[in-house]
């Protein structure tokens, strides 16, 4: 049985307040840079959904589960 996960997480700032920002991946670019020593660099694209409580999110009262409107 194989499973998908493409979900996103990223606990962070708008500016003011620290807040969760949800988003589905949708792209994942990998960079190298050939020096000594190799540098590797991995971008993941994503696109975000709306994060304002009640609106884009809630918690789950029972079990306290982040909830994401899509």
């Amino acid at each position: 049985m194989n499973s998908s996960n493409y979900g996103v997480h990223v606990r962070g700032t708008d500016g003011q307040l620290e807040s969760n920002f949800y988003g589905m991946l949708s792209d994942i670019i990998q960079l190298e840079y050939i020096d000594i020593p190799l540098i590797k660099l991995v971008l993941f694209k994503c696109d975000w959904f709306d994060n304002t409580p009640y609106i884009g999110t809630w918690v789950d009262k029972k079990y306290q589960i982040d909830e994401v409107r899509q």
